[in-house]
């Protein structure tokens, strides 16, 4: 939530609980008082709301408050943040960022002895912080945790390395100074049995010499090691998650690869994933889902260093058109991949024959012929995915129904610049499509000008079509409003 957001319903909130705490409390219902609740911050639910009397001190703990609850860490709000970790029953998300160097002894304990029903954590730490402080909060969360990110910083300014310890061994070629990031903590992350989702961010330079997590966490599902940055996977081999990837071969449903350069090692561990459903990859490592006979989500994101295994270009559309899993995948986002969308369209119309949803981000631009043969070929489609495409026109849309006849719902957010869909092409797509959801942009204000005018004014000279041969020829006169 965000600043301006979170002082409004403060004030909001504020205002209605003076009016209800001096007038009409005793006749007010408790679900309304649970809605009011609802609106504040956790740090004054538990620190003020709480303390009023013992029909608030209830409700506070209601657990409808705290099934989605978030908590994030402020320098300004430490004291806030100690007490609700003590007294809260739970919690759906909590952070402890905020790029801080150090770790408060006080904040440590809470973390450590505080509430231990968390789903969602995300933890960072720097070469500051001691390595058995992360490990016993860790292990304080380990019965309940289900998705963990762990930001590693250690470039962070004022920010030093730690000196090697006697049980860290050898220091792995490249780190600063003969230095080494302390992460023995990673073992703890194998006693998670709840752990379905691990995310790893940040700087780890020797995360080679750690021990091995992969024989722990069995309810591991997902791994994102999207967020590291790239000095590690320059100097190493990268045998941590080489063992995690061979230990979690028959478990593992998704993963996200970085855009930065692959050692062959890991690409060859994630190629013999048994049962990974979603990856995503940049174009210089497509190649590694020609042997996922069990994909089904493809996104790629970005085009990562050139030259890797694909050479770009002519090499990624005649890859697409011969690798198999183009014709089995089910969902397909393509994101940042501007300099190869149109050479790729084709290959992808051509190939993507049971292709149900399709995405196509605001970064990954496609001309007229492009995006012409992506619809016009994927007669499978059930959502289409085209928010913020600016080369969309609305004849385009209105020949929907005749290519898409499966189409379920089409999301045209930040389309047209941001005028929204006029009825009669909305009720023209409904005539032919009576299941299709559409989700636009509302429409502005109607002007003095008539319909008719606003729509030539607004629509047909300012906006390129996106193909002649998908442009509409009927010459209906429903699209007055």
């Amino acid at each position: 939530m965000n600043t301006n957001k979170k002082i409004s319903l403060n004030r909001i909130s504020s205002f209605v609980l003076l009016c209800l705490a001096t007038q009409t409390i005793e006749c007010l219902p408790e679900e309304l008082l649970l809605h009011v609740f609802s609106l504040l911050p956790l740090e004054d639910l538990v620190c003020r709301v709480s303390r009023v009397c013992d029909v608030w001190h209830r409700l506070v703990y209601d657990d409808s408050l705290w099934l989605g609850a978030e908590l994030r860490y402020t320098r300004d709000t430490q004291d806030d943040f100690i007490e609700v970790l003590h007294r809260a029953p739970s919690l759906r998300y909590l952070d402890y960022s905020g790029y801080t160097c150090d770790m408060p002894a006080e904040v440590a304990a809470a973390l450590s002895g505080g509430v231990s029903r968390v789903r969602e954590l995300y933890l960072q730490t720097t070469s500051q912080i001691d390595g058995r402080v992360i490990e016993q909060i860790l292990l304080h969360f380990k019965d309940h945790l289900e998705t963990l990110t762990l930001f590693v910083n250690s470039n962070l300014a004022g920010c030093s390395f730690k000196q090697e310890s006697e049980r860290a061994g050898p220091h792995p070629q490249g780190a600063a100074g003969g230095a080494v990031q302390d992460l023995e903590f990673l073992s703890a992350v194998g006693a998670l049995r709840a752990l379905r989702t691990l995310v790893l961010k940040g700087a780890w330079r020797c995360l080679s010499t750690h021990a091995d997590v992969g024989a722990g966490c069995p309810a591991l599902r997902e791994l994102d090691i999207s967020g590291l940055s790239t000095d590690f996977f320059d100097e190493h081999e990268c045998p941590f998650f080489v063992l995690l990837l061979r230990h979690k071969r028959r478990h593992l449903e998704a993963i996200r690869l970085n855009g930065c350069y692959m050692h062959p090692s890991l690409l060859m561990e994630v190629s013999q994933l048994q049962v990974l459903r979603s990856i995503t990859t940049p174009l210089a490592t497509l190649s590694v889902i020609e042997d996922i006979e069990s994909l089904e989500v493809l996104h790629i994101q970005g085009m990562g260093r050139r030259g890797d295994f694909i050479t770009m270009q002519l090499d990624v559309a005649a890859f697409m058109l011969t690798c198999p899993r183009f014709g089995t995948i089910k969902e397909l986002i393509l994101e940042d991949v501007n300099d190869y969308s149109n050479s790729m369209a084709p290959a992808l119309a051509a190939s993507c024959v049971r292709l149900e949803r399709l995405r196509v981000s605001a970064g990954t631009w496609l001309d007229a012929l492009g995006l012409s043969a992506l619809v016009r070929s994927l007669h499978a489609l059930r959502r289409l995915d085209l928010r913020g495409c600016t080369t969309l026109g609305l004849r385009h849309l209105q020949v929907l129904p005749r290519h898409l006849p499966h189409l379920q719902l089409i999301d045209v957010r930040g389309c047209f610049r941001g005028r929204g869909v006029p009825p009669g092409v909305l009720r023209r797509l409904r005539r032919g499509l009576p299941q299709l959801t559409i989700v636009c942009d509302p429409r502005p204000a109607r002007s003095a000008m008539t319909s008719r005018e606003e729509e030539t004014s607004c629509y047909s000279s300012s906006l390129t079509q996106v193909a002649t041969d998908l442009s509409s020829t009927e010459s209906e006169s429903s699209d007055e409003e």
